[in-house]
């Protein structure tokens, strides 16, 4: 469902993730449509990856240290995601175009590896989780449910 209301769609997804439903978000332009299939995306607003450092045992890089620092970082409670905001979006008419862009981000991945890059994370309608609310997928330590928290964002 699109998002109308953001003050009952808050509370609605608080209740939710509180009965275990993990709250997720679309990154990237499918027209406010409900479903978002690969095809549904006709406009990158942010290239992403996702480190899975925990599972890795890695430790994540410095962000300041990466050759493009990351305009928003998100620590999932397991790992973190980070997403570069491109300025103007990229329009994605054609299924080509989508493909150029999920090469770009599985070559992100790759890159990233040492850090835990993880090269199932880069489908271009990508629904990652929302900060603000629990990590559902697994129990955190001492089995609490770990809050997803943005920990960098543009000024």
């Amino acid at each position: 469902r699109c998002l109308s209301d953001w003050s009952s769609d808050v509370c609605s997804s608080d209740l939710y993730n509180c009965e275990g439903y993990g709250i997720h978000f679309l990154v990237n332009d499918n027209g406010r449509q409900y479903r978002h299939p690969r095809e549904s995306i006709r406009g990158v607003v942010a290239l992403y990856a996702d480190l899975d450092t925990e599972k890795n045992h890695v430790e994540p890089p410095v962000w300041e240290e990466l050759p493009i620092v990351p305009d928003v970082v998100v620590h999932s409670g397991h790992g973190f995601q980070i997403y570069w905001i491109l300025e103007p979006p990229v329009e994605t008419p054609t299924p080509e175009h989508r493909t150029r862009i999920e090469d770009q981000l599985r070559g992100i991945a790759a890159a990233l590896k040492p850090w835990g890059g993880d090269d199932a994370f880069t489908n271009i309608n990508q629904v990652p989780r929302l900060p603000g609310f629990r990590n559902m997928k697994r129990p955190g330590l001492y089995g609490i449910r770990p809050m997803v928290q943005l920990i960098r964002s543009p000024q």
